[in-house]
């Protein structure tokens, strides 16, 4: 792996022109003198110096909301992201920048927060809208990030599945117009995982440059691939707009959750590995996220719906016996009024179910933690399906 970035290099900033490096990554914007807008100038290979401006016409996409550039500030490390989920890291692992934005005939300001975590080679994203007007204000549409590529062929991939099919791999060409895919459902669904990437037509498993982005949010989302008339393809992913229309009074603010955008040379295979390590070191907080994982048997295969205590107990017993670190009870422990016989019944209440375990589960899960799993000194784990 090359050598870390110094700190100091992280992020650059050259008057208005603004560079977020990593290991093999530069993300690059400046602002557009003449209108205050911010614009692209790459997301890829690492790169320093001038970019040279694009001798293709300036090309007018949609942006969401004028934008307006007003200042910036560069942060050390990575401040919290109020009341939502977010990467973490200290000042060795991630700097900050947030460009602050003003439209002054609307009096709305918006801030974008872009934070760097250049050992990942990954670009963190959230975006909060501020109400500074007299009257209140209706958001209707809000990326987390909404990215530039270059005129270029790019593939469109996906995870779409269902119920117990989950994360199928769809790969598709992306052409003129927009596409996409998202959850009006309140929850990020099996139907389509929040994530999209894009990659060139080549790019395989383990060659090739590809884009990854992955939104820190479960609620419903939109993802869009749009190839624009000039040949410039735009990727946005963020709130569903069709479940979007949030009130705004003075001095109200809007966060969007943040969003994890990583670039890879290495393939797909080194996209997803970026954010498999971004998420175990500064996603997940619990004390297990690094642990190795236990050897264990789930009651489910063995007896689905038909348990009691004293089948969970015998069960229990022969899995320590073959050395099974974790036993885990699965679904139909519970239910009183209306017990968990079926998948048609019952589900919710989390009452041990009064016939099946008469003594509730403490006395089981007691006894089924003081067995001694073969050949070690330790006892048998216990875990339950909720």
């Amino acid at each position: 792996m090359a050598q870390k970035p110094p700190t100091a290099n992280a992020i650059v900033v050259e008057g208005k022109t603004f560079a977020l490096n990593g290991y093999n990554v530069s993300y690059r914007f400046h602002i557009d003198e003449s209108t205050g807008d911010l614009r692209s100038d790459h997301f890829g290979g690492s790169v320093s110096g001038p970019i040279p401006d694009d001798p293709a016409p300036i090309i007018n996409g949609w942006t969401g909301m004028p934008d307006r550039y007003d200042s910036h500030t560069v942060v050390k490390g990575k401040p919290v992201l109020p009341g939502l989920p977010a990467t973490f890291g200290i000042e060795e692992d991630v700097s900050t920048l947030v460009v602050h934005l003003y439209d002054r005939y609307s009096a709305v300001e918006a801030d974008l927060t872009y934070s760097i975590f250049p050992r990942y080679d990954a670009i963190v994203r959230s975006v909060s809208i501020t109400n500074k007007g007299k009257g209140t204000i209706s958001i209707e549409a809000l990326s987390s990030m909404s990215v530039d590529l270059p005129c270029e062929d790019f593939d469109m991939i996906g995870l779409r599945g269902d119920w117990a099919r989950e994360a199928h791999r769809q790969r598709r060409k992306v052409d003129y117009g927009i596409q996409g895919f998202g959850s009006t459902t309140g929850f990020s669904s099996h139907l389509h995982n929040p994530f999209v990437a894009v990659a060139h037509q080549t790019t395989t498993e383990s060659q090739g440059e590809a884009w990854g982005f992955s939104p820190v949010y479960t609620g419903s989302f939109a993802a869009n691939v749009e190839k624009g008339s000039q040949g410039l393809t735009r990727v946005s992913i963020g709130f569903h707009p069709n479940q979007l229309s949030w009130p705004l009074a003075p001095g109200e603010t809007l966060t969007s959750p943040e969003c994890v955008a990583v670039y890879s040379k290495d393939g797909l295979g080194g996209m997803s590995r970026s954010l498999h390590r971004l998420y175990r070191n500064h996603l997940m907080k619990s004390k297990f996220a690094t642990d190795n994982r236990p050897v264990l048997l789930n009651s489910w295969e063995g007896w689905y719906f038909d348990i009691n205590q004293e089948n969970m107990y015998r069960m229990a017993q022969e899995s320590a016996a073959l050395g099974v670190k974790l036993f885990v009870m699965d679904d139909g422990w519970f239910g009183d009024k209306y017990p968990r016989t079926s998948d048609a019944a019952g589900l919710g209440d989390w009452i041990p179910n009064p016939t099946r375990f008469p003594n509730g589960l403490a006395p089981l899960v007691k006894d089924i933690t003081s067995l001694k799993v073969a050949n070690l000194s330790e006892n048998l784990r216990f875990g339950i399906w909720v």
